[in-house]
Order: C-alpha cells, then structure tokens, then sequence
C-alpha cells in the first residue's frame, strides 16, 4: 500500500520547521521497505511595504514600512501634525484621502505628501499713505504673527484700522488664522496749494482766470474794485486739478483785486494771496482795415471791426478825418451826411466784423490813396473810439 506524506513549512521568526506526516496515521519510519514516498512542499512569499513623508516631519502614517505576507491587504493612514494638511498618496499608489489600502503582491513604495497651510493678508489703503506690509494680497504659514503699520504721506495723517483688526494705532500685530483684510484709514490735513495763475484774456467787461491746484479741489473767486472784494463768482463744485472761471460784467479800464479758493474733499480751504488785473479800454480792442470801392459818385468805405469780448453791438460813425500823406487834415464828414452809420451784428473773439457806410469827399480815388482815415465811433453804450487806418484802393 502506497503511504502518502504531507509535508509543511512553518514560517516563524526567519526559522523553517519541517513537519511530516503519513496520511494513514504511520510515521515515516515505519513505512514498508520499497513502497514509494510523494512529498508536497507549500511556502508564504513575503514583500516589502516602503513607506515615506514628504516633506520630511510633516505628518506620520499609522502602519511602519516592513515586510508582509503576499496578498495581504494593507491600510495606510497619513496624519498631519498642526500647520500641515495631508494633500495626496504618489509612488506605487495614488489617492487624496488620508487612508489607502494597497495589495501586498510585489514590493510596495508610497509616499505620503503633506502641505503647509497657508492663509491671506489683503492690505488696503483710504486716502493717500503706505503700509507694511505693502498694499496687495501677502500669504503667510498659519500661526504666524504679522506685525502691522501704516505711514501717512506728507500733508495726511493715519486715522484708524478697519477691516479684521478696529484700532486707532498705526502699528498692530495680527495672528494668521485664517484669511484676513486690513484697510488703513488715512485723512487730508493740509490745505491744496494753488500754483500757476494765469489771467486771460482780460477785456473791457470780462477776465478769465486759470490755475492749478496739488489736489482735486473746488473753485471760485473773489473779487472787487478794492482788497475788500465784494462780489463773488460761481462756485465750480468738480473736484479738479486745473480750474478755469470767468468773471463777467466788469467796467472798462477798471483795476480790480481778486483771489482765488480751493476747496478739497476733506473741507481744507485754500486761498491765494490777492492781486490785480486793469479792464482794457474799448479803444484797446479795436483794430481796423479801412478800403473803398467806386459807387456812382461816392465812396463807400468799410471799417473792419474786432472786438475780443465777443459782445453783440451796434456801432455808429459820428464823423470821420482824412488826413494827407504829409499829416494835413484835408476833409472832415459829419454824421449828418453819412448813410447806413449803423450795424448790428454777433462779434466773436478774434473775428473781424465788417460795415459799410457811405459819403462824398472831394477827391478822386487816386488822390487819397494811401491818406491816414480817422473813424470817429460810438457803441450802445455811448463808449466813443477812434479807429485810425489808411485809405487803400481795392
């Protein structure tokens, strides 16, 4: 009878045990001379199970790195130690959670990959300084300790914190907990400064007046015929750097004192220092071109007038000299014999505005050629002017 022996291999401690039995209950040593033995070895494979942190001291995984049976499964639980969170598995496994499980069927390398929190300090700035740290968004490890401060620029003053932190000191410190916003108040202590006063075009009834301011400020004027003023223009509410105002129904040939006010958004005024401007005369505004052209039997003259006000007027000739080359007055009209003495018209700023009337002198055309002419001229208003030319053939 053929006796069959099982034989198993114990696995403990690195050290192999052999164990044999017959399988009808006969030991070996008892078994018939010449019968055949069938032996059957069984063994437990091992692999190794390699385990590392990143960054290194940034957390633990619960199970050590080692040795363990083939096919066993295994699982792996990353903690972070404070400041850290776990971030994700990578090696010869992969995964976001904290606990994996892998197969024991070959060696096994994983690591587990660990981050430091980190949180955000937006700073932000009300009104015109600087702050440390610096305006913007700054991201720090959590539990930091942030030191705080706010430097006012020139003519400003710090106020208060607002935001995360309520405080009317300009340094604080702040711990990084979670994401947190700073706005430094800042207020406008001094008043604008009024530069580069430029007064023009000044005319006999108007004056307009420009300047410039180191903030955005209102704007208006004071002004009158002594240092006490009395009388004041529009105010110019915009909050503007460059200001530009009109004074209005002024009296010719007529000095006038005047400052200016600026006005900042927070309630700072500024005034200027007074001075002076003088009207112009209606003569200083006029400028002419005097030419003539045959009619039956008379002249007619035009005179071209400007007036830089750009007022609308109506102007009459009461009388007008002509003079020879040699400066002789040779004849003289009266208002009484000249025609269409008057015209009405728009008159803008740099335009010429032209009219005709008629009269008779005693000369031909070539006889007076370039004779000096002498309009004698009054407007609405009963403001009277010469205008002086020569007479040219056209």
């Amino acid at each position: 009878m053929k006796r069959r022996i099982l034989l198993f291999f114990l696995s403990c401690f690195m050290t192999l045990t052999l164990v044999a039995w017959s399988c009808d209950g006969i030991p070996p040593n008892e078994q018939e001379e010449g019968q055949e033995e069938e032996v059957i070895y069984e063994s437990t494979a091992t692999y190794t199970l390699s385990i590392g942190i990143s960054p290194s001291g940034a957390g633990s995984v619960d199970l050590p790195g080692g040795e363990y049976e083939s096919g066993l499964q295994v699982t792996l639980t990353a903690t972070p130690i404070s400041g850290y969170a776990f971030e994700y598995w990578d090696g010869d496994a992969s995964g976001s959670s904290a606990s994996i499980t892998v197969t024991m069927d070959s060696d096994i390398s994983i690591t587990a990959n660990f981050s430091q929190i980190t949180y955000d300090l937006t700073m932000d700035a009300n009104g015109i300084g600087t702050t440390s740290p610096s305006h913007g968004v700054h991201s720090y490890p959590v539990g930091t300790q942030v030191e705080i401060s706010a430097t006012p620029a020139r003519g400003w003053e710090f106020s208060y914190w607002s935001g995360d932190i309520s405080d009317t000191s300009v340094t604080v410190t702040i711990a990084i907990d979670s994401d947190k916003t700073l706005v430094a108040h800042f207020i406008d202590v001094s008043p604008p400064i009024i530069s580069s006063v430029v007064i023009h075009p000044v005319t006999d009834t108007k004056a307009t007046v420009t300047w410039h301011t180191d903030e955005m400020a209102t704007s208006q004027i004071e002004y009158g015929i002594t240092p006490s003023y009395g009388s004041v223009s529009a105010l110019d509410e915009r909050y503007i750097y460059s200001h530009t105002l009109t004074l209005t129904g002024l009296m010719p040939d007529t000095t006038y004192h005047y400052r200016l006010s600026a006005v900042d958004k927070a309630g700072n005024v500024s005034v200027s220092e007074d001075s002076i401007f003088t009207t112009k005369t209606v003569e200083e505004l006029m400028s002419s071109s005097i030419h003539s052209a045959i009619t039956i039997g008379d002249f007619v003259h035009q005179i071209g007038y400007y007036l830089a006000n750009g007022s609308s007027q109506t102007i009459t000739v009461i009388k007008v000299e002509f003079f020879n080359k040699n400066g002789i007055r040779k004849h003289t009209v009266s208002e009484s014999t000249i025609q269409g003495t008057s015209h009405k018209g728009q008159l803008l700023p740099g335009n010429t505005f032209n009219w005709s009337v008629s009269f008779q002198v005693p000369y031909s055309t070539e006889e007076i050629e370039g004779w000096q002419v002498k309009w004698y001229c009054k407007d609405v208003n009963g403001h009277q002017f010469i205008v002086i030319g020569h007479h040219n053939v056209y």
